[in-house]
């Protein structure tokens, strides 16, 4: 067992179960399998360990927090990959349209240990991340104040009505990722071997040849 400091990501597809049932157990399996492609490219870039997985129920770790990027960066930038990957997964499969995501991400101390061939984590931040997931509606991103705090330079966050924390009196603060931050490049970094030039009115392409380097690097081409 370990104590340290890491990003604990909890996140949940609401209508999985309802979804399944009308579904063959060829047609589940091939769901499975599709999601956990989708979920297991999307955190692995990002230096996500996925603790849990269930189908409707996912867990994932970030630990290193002095690696760079940060991690609460990393982390909300591995959620928002997701979410996307999952909007074209379902723009592609009719059936599957009410395959959405939920998600609570938190920081903080936890315990991470080895049980047999499973991972155990525990600790305030999965409790967290838990329980903001409870909180989300379908579709949003919450995070704990810490979370924000660490990554408000680079997306934009609205804060919501703190939430209680169960078996307490006490309230966690919850904040709304509601999208990207543009950054101006810094033109007057000098480099021998570029030539840069900032874009203008191309941000759709740019977001395509990200999602389309991402994905070569998951081994995707």
């Amino acid at each position: 067992m370990k104590k340290q400091k890491a990003v604990i990501l909890s996140a949940q597809f609401p209508g999985f179960m309802n979804l399944v049932e009308g579904l063959s157990s060829e047609e589940i399996s091939k769901l499975m399998n599709s999601i956990n492609d989708l979920v297991e490219s999307s955190f692995k870039i990002h230096g996500g360990k996925i603790n849990q997985y269930s189908g409707e129920k996912l867990l994932v770790v970030f630990e290193n927090p002095g690696s760079k990027p940060s991690v609460p960066a990393r982390a909300v930038d591995a959620i928002i990959e997701l979410k996307d990957r999952i909007v074209s997964f379902t723009d592609d499969e009719t059936n599957y349209d009410s395959l959405k995501l939920n998600t609570g991400i938190a920081t903080g101390e936890v315990i991470i240990g080895e049980l047999g061939s499973q991972q155990t984590l525990m600790g305030k931040a999965v409790n967290h991340a838990n329980r903001i997931c409870e909180f989300a509606r379908e579709g949003q991103i919450l995070v704990d104040s810490q979370i924000q705090e660490a990554t408000n330079e680079f997306f934009e966050f609205q804060s919501l009505e703190p939430i209680p924390v169960k078996g307490t009196d006490k309230t966690l603060p919850i904040f709304e990722l509601t999208g990207k931050k543009r950054r101006k490049l810094n033109l007057k970094v000098k480099s021998e071997r570029k030539i840069v030039s900032e874009m203008v009115s191309r941000s759709r392409e740019a977001e395509q040849l990200e999602g389309l380097v991402k994905n070569l690097i998951a081994g995707k081409g």
